[in-house]
Parts: C-alpha cells; sequence; structure tokens
C-alpha cells in the first residue's frame, strides 16, 4: 500500500513560485492525501490553506520552516543554516514569537533576526507544534538575495547532529526527500528508530521545472505515525441553532467554551451515555485549549422555532420523558428531575426530519417534569404566533403531553405554569441585548394568548 504524502510545501509568501490555490489544484490532480505548507520563517499562507483543504476534502496541518543557526554543533557555527520544520503549530503564537526573536536580535548575529537550533526547536514546542529537521543531508546555504547554493553532508556528521537535536527535543526528521537515494532514507530510517524520532516526508516544493508535488511512501506506517500526530482538522464554525459563541466542530467533535456550570453539566451527559441514553452527545474531555469537546452528531439544527410539526413534537416528548426518567437514577428522587431547561426546537439536532438529539446542556439543573414541558409547548407548538388558531393549539397541546405520558400533578394549572416560564424567559433575556423588544413583545403575546384562553386550557388540560 502507498500513501502520498507532501509535508514540504513552499508558495509565494516565501521563496515560492504558485500561490496556495495552485498549489491546492496540483495536489488534488496528484491525488496528495497529507500536505503542509511550510514557508520560511512566513504563516500567513496556512489560513488559506486550511480553508481550501477543508473545501476539496484534502488532509492539512499548519506549518512552517525556521531558518535557525548552528552555535557549534558538529562545528558548524552561527554562520551555518538549519532549517527546522514545526508542524501542527499555533499560527497566532507563532507570529509572536516572530516578531520577539526579530526584536531580540536585530542587534546580534550580523543583524540575522534567526534563532539558534536549539532555541528553534523550542519555540516550535511552545507554538504547540512539532519539530522535524528538514532534508539533514543537505545544508543549503544563501549566496545572494533569493539565490542558494546546496551542500552535502556526511553521514557522520548528519549523526553527530541528530545527536544533539536529540537533546534539545527535535520530535522528528525529514526521513523521505525527493533528492535522497535509498542508502540515505535507509541511514534516516535507522537514526530515526535510535533516537525515537518520527519519519516526515516532503519534497521540498518551490514550484520549479523539476520539483516533485507528490511523494509516494510504500511504507505507509511511519507517515501514519506522524499524521495521528500532526493533522489537525480546521475549526468549522458551526452554523444553526442560536449558537453559542465560540462553538466549533474539529473533525468528528465539536468545543465549546467552559462555562460555570460546565463541570455539572458533564457529569450529567456522561451519567446519561452511560445509562443508555442515547439522544444526546458524549463528553470526551477539556481539550488544550480549555474548551469542552463533545461527540459531534449529524444532522440539521433549525435556526428558529414555527417550523417543527405535531408529529415531530410527539416523538421529541418521547426523547424527554426517557431522559427525566433515567435522570431520577441520578439525582435517586422518586418526585425530582434534571431538567435541561433551553428544550427548543434550536436545541435539537434533526436527521432525516426527525428529532435525534439534544445539545446545549450547560443551564442543566434540578427541577420538576413541568418546568421542561411548558417550555417544549410553548416554543414547538409557538403559542406565540398570531397564526395559530387555538382549537388546533390545545388539541396539539394535549397530543404531545400524551405522547410524553404527563401525569396530573404536571397538567394541573398548565396555564399558569406556562406564564410563570414565559415571566422567567423574559427576566433571563438581558435589557441592553438588541433583540429585547422583539423577544418582549413575542412573550407578552404569548402571555396573552394564554390569558385569554386559560379556561379552555384548564377544561381540556387541566
Amino acid at each position: 500500500m502507498k500513501a502520498s504524502i507532501n509535508l514540504h510545501i513552499h508558495t509565494i509568501h516565501s521563496d515560492g513560485k504558485k500561490t496556495v490555490a495552485e498549489i491546492i489544484d496540483g495536489l488534488k490532480v496528484a491525488g496528495v492525501e497529507f500536505f503542509s505548507i511550510t514557508d520560511h520563517d512566513e504563516v500567513c499562507g496556512n489560513i488559506e490553506a486550511a480553508e481550501l483543504a477543508r473545501k476539496h476534502g484534502l488532509n492539512y496541518c499548519n506549518g512552517i520552516e525556521l531558518s535557525c543557526c548552528f552555535d557549534g554543533e558538529a562545528g558548524f557555527d552561527n554562520t551555518d543554516p538549519c532549517h527546522i520544520l514545526g508542524f501542527g503549530i499555533d499560527i497566532d503564537k507563532m507570529q509572536i514569537e516572530r516578531k520577539r526573536i526579530k526584536k531580540e536580535r536585530d542587534d546580534r548575529l550580523r543583524n540575522r533576526s534567526i534563532p539558534k537550533v536549539a532555541e528553534g526547536i523550542d519555540i516550535i514546542a511552545k507554538c504547540g507544534g512539532v519539530a522535524v529537521w528538514a532534508h539533514p543531508f543537505e545544508i543549503i546555504r544563501t549566496i545572494a538575495p533569493r539565490s542558494y547554493r546546496k551542500e552535502d553532508v556526511p553521514r557522520h556528521t548528519v549523526a553527530e547532529i541528530a545527536k544533539y537535536m536529540s537533546a534539545y527535543g527535535l520530535n522528528g526528521i525529514e526521513a523521505y526527500y525527493q533528492s535522497y537515494t535509498k542508502s540515505q532514507i535507509e541511514f534516516l530510517e535507522i537514526l530515526a528508530d535510535e533516537y525515537n524520532f518520527l519519519r516526515s516526508c516532503g519534497t521540498d516544493y518551490h514550484g520549479r521545472n523539476n520539483d516533485q508535488l507528490c511523494f509516494h511512501v510504500k511504507e505507509v506506517e511511519p507517515i501514519v505515525t506522524i499524521a495521528s500526530r500532526l493533522f489537525h482538522e480546521p475549526s468549522i464554525e458551526l452554523s444553526g441553532g442560536r449558537t453559542t459563541e465560540g462553538v466549533v466542530k474539529i473533525a468528528d467533535t465539536v468545543r465549546r467554551p467552559h462555562k460555570d456550570t460546565s463541570d455539572y453539566a458533564n457529569e450529567v451527559l456522561t451519567f446519561l451515555r452511560g445509562n443508555n441514553f442515547s439522544y444526546c452527545p458524549e463528553f470526551l474531555g477539556i481539550d488544550e485549549s480549555g474548551r469542552n469537546t463533545y461527540t459531534y452528531i449529524d444532522g440539521f439544527v433549525p435556526d428558529d422555532i414555527g417550523n417543527t410539526t405535531i408529529e415531530q413534537l410527539c416523538t421529541f416528548m418521547k426523547i424527554v420523558r426517557e431522559f427525566h426518567d433515567r435522570s431520577t437514577i441520578f439525582l435517586n428522587s422518586t418526585d425530582k428531575v434534571l431538567c435541561h431547561n433551553d428544550l427548543s426546537p434550536c436545541n435539537t439536532i434533526f436527521l432525516n426530519k426527525e428529532p435525534v438529539a439534544i445539545i446545549d446542556w450547560d443551564d442543566v439543573s434540578v427541577g420538576e417534569r413541568w418546568q421542561d414541558l411548558v417550555y417544549i409547548i410553548w416554543l414547538w407548538i409557538n403559542i406565540g404566533s398570531h397564526k395559530r388558531d387555538e382549537i388546533d393549539v390545545i388539541r396539539q397541546m394535549k397530543k404531545a403531553l400524551f405522547s410524553y405520558g404527563a401525569d396530573e400533578h404536571t397538567k394541573t394549572d398548565f396555564a399558569d405554569k406556562l406564564i410563570w416560564r414565559m415571566d422567567k424567559a423574559l427576566a433571563e433575556t438581558p435589557i441592553t441585548g438588541r433583540h429585547y423588544a422583539k423577544i418582549k413583545d413575542w412573550v407578552e403575546f404569548s402571555k396573552l394568548w394564554v390569558i385569554e384562553n386559560k379556561m379552555n386550557i384548564k377544561n381540556n388540560i387541566g
């Protein structure tokens, strides 16, 4: 089995001849599975590359090729260049590091703002990346602006430098490179095994006539190993629903900002999933950015109410009943349940037009069944709509409560409970919010409808 990889590509953002878009087009034609843009000391091409990779279904990780210099290792001094590839780096952090280095070193190293090898490896680590020694058999010297000369490095020197770099925290070595002989690759594979280096693969593509954009590797396993550690799918801001700011999808997970209530919500989700309640995401832990990580559930989330059917509501009511019943075990209670407190269609995932999951659990708390049910009835039937007929609305209310299996305690004084929930919703809406006036009008109309139909609700429901 072969894998097509290229983790060493340059664009016009450094000394390459092609744009990011042109590179992506070429990669698609070449059938490359994994790639990284690694411009010299520059990261601005990464954002565009990540966006285009996502659009075209390619696997991508952020990259850079840091220009470093030696500090006496194997007889090389600070006039001798060494290139360190950084994969999976945080772009913003790398920009800050580059500015810091330039400021600190403008008066040193003959006015060249480049770090020494050990510092370069450390910079990549600070930016959350993996440091890989580029083209170990070659030192590429700059002899004039945009003019370079390659010099070969003997094997014993490569081995000596690798020992130094391992002590500095180097993570990998570019073992597969377009100009290497079979013998050189085998030597680097042995070196990688000796120091537990990851084996990277790249062609050092610059868009010149003889450059290869595609590199086929027969032994897939080393590349799979490095890919699994390096490749981070780009964040996709989730749309649909009334999305909490900062919620993103990464690969098959959802990341949400951590709130004061998140720990309790995560405990609840862990319990529910562990007790065979499949209608909620699974909590996977806290990521490196301090965000809550959950499984991604495929489907559609409405961005407003008023578009659901009574059949969908009845299905949803059965899901909520199962949630409430499971929660009595969590609470070890017969009269109290866990309330989600925001069971809107906008917090519901639909698949094939059926509700399949409940999301946004940050407000879960102990309460009574009716507290969730009146909110569901209000939003799913859209009591506040000017277009609804009261007879039809009450018929749907009865049908939904029947689907849930609501007892007499839940149905008693149902109109008053609806009004209580409407008042609560308005009280929780920031007065300074840009939609407050609209929400206030909607809530007041909903309350007016309930008040006008209070006796009809009492006679038909309780």
